[in-house]
This record gives structure tokens, C-alpha cells and sequence, in this order.
């Protein structure tokens, strides 16, 4: 139903705010480019490198690192610093999602925060340029986990599902996505805890935010 369509994403949009435009975030891409670098990728840990992470380690409320997959990426969990690649450096904890989905309908956002116990063993790393991350300059909670929340919502799939018709997800797409900033707050308790749970849990906690969306949208 089109008319319906239209009519979820003008609620979603009303009294929401363009992500791009919220002060207090910054939007991008990874940067890494990995096929240009690889004299400088190893599959461990040396002295001298930094992780590289890929968007392998992203799914819905998960980081892993090194990801536990068969992806082939999984050789290249490192890379060597060097002076030409430190522009590209990234630190502390960063919302991240995946820039390319497998398929055009159905789920298309898929991110995660970054976990504090992979931030207190790596003080600096790297991101592909398959993963785009957000900031915030005081890196707080309820900035990172609030919107974690929200982003990874039915609600916002399904808008972005609308919007875009392509198995790409840009860092321009993203900056317009419409936020909600007054229920980032109460997403926040409930992203962290979908973060932290099992697997099992975790499909519960999700049907809460997307319950609490709906009811408060």
C-alpha cells in the first residue's frame, strides 16, 4: 500500500531531524582501501600494526574482531602503520555499519558499536571503505547507543528500504536519515542490553525497541 508507505515515513520524519545536521555527530566511510595495500596486510597481530576492521565483524548489535566467519577478510585482520596510512586512523567507539548489503529489500541497515574491551586492547585502527561509522565528539552512551538503536529499527529499514534501491549504503544516505533525538534516550538501556545479549536474548530485547518505536512514533 503506497499511501501507507508515505504515510509511516511522514511520522517517522515529523519532529525528526536530518542525521547529518545533529551537531553532535559525524558521518563517514572507513577509507581503508585493502586491494590497494596489500603488501601491508597480515592475518595477525605484530609489532607495529593496527587492526583493520572489516564489515564482516558488523551484524545487527554484534562486533566481533576478528570476526569468526569464513570471510576472507579474515587474512587481512591487520595492516602494518606506515606514514602515508595514518590519515586514515580511527579511535575510541564509533558506530559502525556495513556500506554493502547482500540484497535490495528486506534489511538493509546492519550496524553495531564497538565493544570496550577491543578499544582498551587497541588504542588506534583501521576501517575498510565497505563500512561507514558515526561519531560523536564526547563518544557518550546515550549518543552512540541511543541511535544504534534507532538505526537498526524496523522503522528505518524499512524508510531506507523506500529511499534506496540499491544494495549500497552511502554515507550521504545515512547523513539524511531522519533521527528522532527524544527517543534516543530511552533506546539507549535497551541497545546496550541488545548488544550484550546472547543471541537468543538479544531477538527479544529487539522486538521491545521496535515496540517502543512503533508506540512512540
Amino acid at each position: 500500500d503506497r499511501l501507507m508507505d508515505y504515510q509511516i515515513e511522514e511520522a517517522a520524519c515529523d519532529q525528526a531531524k536530518m542525521l547529518g545536521l545533529i551537531d553532535d555527530y559525524k558521518v563517514g566511510n572507513g577509507g581503508y582501501v585493502w586491494n590497494q595495500n596489500k603488501e601491508y596486510l597480515i592475518d595477525r597481530f605484530e609489532v607495529g600494526s593496527v587492526p583493520l576492521i572489516s564489515s564482516a565483524s558488523i551484524s545487527n548489535y554484534s562486533f566481533t574482531f576478528p570476526h569468526n566467519s569464513n570471510h576472507s577478510s579474515r587474512t587481512r585482520s591487520f595492516s602494518k602503520l606506515t606514514h602515508v596510512l595514518e590519515k586514515d586512523l580511527k579511535c575510541g567507539n564509533l558506530l559502525l555499519v556495513q556500506r554493502t548489503t547482500p540484497r535490495k529489500i528486506g534489511r538493509r541497515l546492519v550496524g553495531c558499536v564497538i565493544d570496550n574491551g577491543f578499544t582498551k586492547n587497541y588504542k588506534s585502527f583501521f576501517l575498510e571503505n565497505h563500512v561507514n561509522y558515526i561519531a560523536t565528539e564526547n563518544q557518550s552512551e546515550f549518543n552512540l547507543f541511543g541511535l544504534l538503536g534507532w538505526i537498526n529499527s524496523d522503522l528505518v529499514n524499512f524508510i531506507f528500504q523506500m529511499r534506496n534501491g540499491s544494495t549500497q549504503v552511502s554515507v550521504f544516505e545515512l547523513s539524511i536519515m531522519p533521527v528522532q533525538i527524544k527517543l534516543l534516550r530511552n533506546l539507549t538501556v535497551l541497545a546496550k542490553l541488545a548488544s550484550s545479549s546472547s543471541a537468543l536474548n538479544r531477538k527479544k530485547v529487539v522486538q521491545e525497541i521496535n515496540s517502543f518505536i512503533y508506540d512512540n512514533v
